[in-house]
């Protein structure tokens, strides 16, 4: 009998060690590859700095024009959202500028907590791939999120991070920008936002702070949410019911409209 203890214990002592060191590597991969996110955000912010500085001040830096409307839906393995853009994705370009661009946080630390245990997979997985540089950086203090923005809208780009839907404006210009995020990842946070509370929007060069107006729970083929403006806005989009177990038959939007900038 008492052999059989040591025994025992000798397993779950062997389990204890292989689950920390599992448990370590995760970490590990968390970091690196949240790291290569921002590394890559830094980089872009360099190159453009050198853009401008070979540049006179005369000369206006003027955004691309990006996707169709058209191209604007995702799939149902997406989610997110199938809301047909409407709008004129030009009314988001920038004027470029000789100001410095910001400096950036050299860690993202996410909590997990609220996530869906497929969804940490599908992010942990998609820290394997290579991908283009974040437009910006949303933050919500009161929701401690802080998340990278990427261009679109697809599942991968989603699993990484929250996506500037196409046909909308580009962060840092006029016009309605809309942002989208998984419900079970994210964008779950959003479920404890409230009117009033900052949205921050970080580019490369300047810090845009927006106020929550509305907050509402909309048809997931509702045009509206998306139309554009002449006023710069955020539309934060994602499904609902948040604890919803399949596709969400529903979109839950969160509007905040510019209350100032600072060149950061």
């Amino acid at each position: 009998m008492v052999d059989r203890l040591k025994v025992m214990q000798r397993l779950c002592l062997g389990l204890g060690a292989a689950l920390i060191t599992v448990w370590a590597a995760a970490q590990i991969h968390r970091e690196v590859g949240q790291r290569q996110d921002l590394q890559a955000f830094e980089a872009a912010r360099q190159a453009m700095a050198a853009a401008r500085a070979s540049q006179t001040a005369s000369v206006a830096i003027v955004g691309q024009v990006g996707d169709a409307a058209g191209n604007a839906q995702a799939g149902d393995a997406a989610e997110i959202p199938t809301l047909p853009v409407v709008g004129d994705e030009t009314s988001g370009m920038e004027v470029g500028s000789a100001l410095p661009p910001p400096s950036l946080p050299e860690f993202i630390d996410y909590d997990y907590s609220l996530w869906s245990p497929k969804r940490v997979e599908d992010y942990q997985a998609s820290l394997a791939i290579d991908m283009n540089a974040p437009q910006a950086l949303l933050r919500i203090p009161t929701l401690a999120l802080q998340v990278p923005v990427l261009d679109g809208i697809d599942e991968l780009t989603l699993n990484r991070a929250v996506g500037r839907i196409p046909g909308t404006a580009r962060p840092g210009g006029l016009g309605n920008i809309g942002i989208a995020g998984h419900r079970d990842g994210f964008f779950r946070v959003l479920k404890d936002i409230s009117v009033g509370d900052e949205i921050q929007l970080v580019t490369w060069r300047e810090r845009f702070l927006y106020q929550v107006t509305d907050i509402d729970v909309v048809e997931k083929n509702d045009v509206h949410v998306l139309t554009g403006s002449d006023d710069s806005m955020i539309t934060l989009v994602t499904c609902y019911p948040f604890y919803f177990v399949g596709h969400a038959p529903k979109r839950y939007i969160v509007k905040a409209s510019l209350a100032g900038s600072e060149i950061i």
